[in-house]
């Protein structure tokens, strides 16, 4: 029989860092008429402060070359069709926002996802403002698969707008299972509504015997009155003076309860999290949000699980009080000390490698331990359920050439870095501790 602990050693009680939106990047195409993200983004930026940039993409043409291989027609003779686009694109950013207010707008050639999730990244964008529901041939690279795909490959918020919206949201759903990750999810949510809006807070639940209980750090939630008390936390989070927010309890198939929720209420935003990252989730993005996306008459809000970590990072990554490098010698025990500090604390893990960049591995899961193989030069970082009967994985760093550890002005540690020459492996701590079920004795 074992009992369910906090397995944690004494973590940093401070706060996560709260979701900003200090700029919005549109991503619009040159059809006059599909205005919905420049609208939305209108109202985001005049309720937030927040600073706009709109960027189109004109997908690269292809031509035979010599070998009868596909080869991009030279740039010089894209620029007449660039030029026309930027113009159309401007002139309906004036008719949408007025000529009176400039925002900065250019037009790409290229994949359209990758200039727009490279475009947000480079320029630190905290959302990305996206049409939906366009199905003409014209539009085929936007609308609601190109969402999912930004979702797919990008660390980004995305506000899939749609046309139909008249004004800030106002009767919001946001979708919670009660996770870190839908969590934030509402944080980023409560930045982008009216500030009279009725919120209703929607948790839905698997019939039991059709029940699969997920690891990344949640609690299965499956007695009645801890899901009252915890959907009564969530309320109390996001509480704030003139909005009204309602807790609801469904059950059934999640995206189908939320979908028949949202329609019956009239809703003019859904907001969900998206759980995968890493490999995974370009793979599967998860099937909650990519029905959502697609099925949902209203505008919604996706939140990657890599958001939160990006926001974590950026806190992380400023001037740190104390940063300590050990000694090869030291590796072994550093690696052991630093593991019996932290056992149970929820992590985040970016890899730095210099062919792909920084790439998100894990959000919201639970360290279980490093150790360093001197024979091998070899360090391994295991995550996920205490015990030996637990769900585990382990993210290895061959060729180890450096080990540092940043820690807070109290000397709580916030973050481990382990180098080798093809990179980093970097490893934020959350100030939470995992819930796991783990022996009582333990």
């Amino acid at each position: 029989m074992s009992d369910t602990v906090i397995k944690a050693h004494a973590p940093s009680t401070a706060p996560l860092p709260s979701p900003r939106v200090d700029l919005l990047l549109v991503a619009t195409d040159v059809v006059p008429d599909h205005t919905a993200a420049l609208t939305s983004a209108r109202w985001l930026s005049e309720a937030t402060g927040a600073q706009v940039q709109v960027v189109s993409v004109v997908p690269l043409v292809l031509e035979l070359g010599s070998a009868y291989g596909m080869v991009p027609i030279a740039p010089a003779a894209h620029q007449p069709q660039r030029d026309a686009a930027l113009a159309t694109v401007k002139s309906k950013v004036s008719r949408v926002i007025g000529a009176d207010r400039k925002w900065p707008m250019r037009v790409e050639f290229g994949e359209p996802v990758q200039v727009i999730t490279r475009a947000a990244s480079t320029n630190n964008a905290q959302l990305i403002v996206a049409d939906r529901g366009h199905h003409s041939r014209t539009a085929r690279f936007m609308g609601r698969d190109f969402v999912l795909r930004l979702l797919q490959v990008g660390d980004t918020p995305v506000y899939s707008a749609s046309l139909e919206q008249k004004s800030l949201p106002r009767r919001v759903v946001i979708a919670t299972d009660f996770s870190a990750m839908s969590d934030y999810a509402a944080q980023v949510a409560m930045q982008v509504i009216a500030p009279d809006a009725t919120i209703y807070l929607v948790n839905v639940q698997a019939p039991v015997d059709a029940f699969d209980s997920a690891w990344e750090g949640e609690l299965a939630l499956v007695n009645g009155d801890t899901r009252v008390a915890a959907l009564q936390r969530a309320r109390n989070t996001l509480a704030r003076q003139g909005v009204i927010i309602e807790t609801v309890s469904l059950t059934g198939d999640p995206a189908d309860e939320i979908l028949k929720f949202a329609a019956g209420h009239d809703a003019d935003l859904i907001v969900t999290a998206t759980h995968g990252y890493g490999f995974f989730r370009r793979l599967v993005l998860g099937s909650v949000a990519t029905q959502l996306l697609r099925t949902a008459a209203c505008s919604v809000l996706c939140v990657p699980a890599s958001a939160q970590a990006r926001t974590l990072m950026s806190a992380v990554s400023s001037p740190a009080p104390n940063t300590r490098t050990y000694d090869a010698v030291e590796w072994a025990g550093a690696l052991d000390e630093f593991s019996r500090r932290n056992i149970g604390r929820l992590c985040t893990i970016e890899i730095d490698h210099g062919d792909l960049g920084a790439q998100i591995q894990g959000a919201n899961v639970p360290f279980v331990g490093a150790v360093y193989e001197p024979h091998g030069n070899i360090a391994e970082l295991i995550f996920g359920e205490a015990g030996i009967v637990g769900r585990h994985f382990t993210s290895s760093v061959a060729g180890v050439s450096d080990i540092s550890i940043v820690t807070d002005e109290t000397g709580h540690d916030l973050s481990i870095r382990i180098a080798n020459q093809g990179g980093q492996t970097l490893l934020i701590l959350s100030s939470l501790a995992a819930v796991t079920n783990v022996p009582a004795s333990a």
